[in-house]
């Protein structure tokens, strides 16, 4: 087990209903299982963007003890 640090920002549903919080995985989980965890669906995860420890990083992203994960949606406009 891992544990890291996850902070939720903007509209998206606030797993347990926190914005910030601690959390403990199983080693090998990438940011997609993380997403997939906390019962975000797939045409929602589509919409999310994750940073871990300040930098973007894509879904397939094997987390690591102690990471900071920041989950936001995508904002588009014109």
């Amino acid at each position: 087990m891992i544990q890291i640090k996850v902070r939720i920002k903007g509209s998206l549903k606030k797993p347990f209903g926190q914005t910030q919080f601690n959390y403990d995985c199983a080693e090998g989980t990438s940011v997609a299982g993380l997403l997939k965890n906390f019962e975000y669906t797939d045409d929602q995860v589509r919409y999310i963007t994750a940073t871990v420890n300040y930098d973007v990083k894509p879904h397939t992203y094997v987390l690591q003890n102690g990471d900071e994960v920041i989950f936001m949606a995508m904002v588009g406009g014109g």
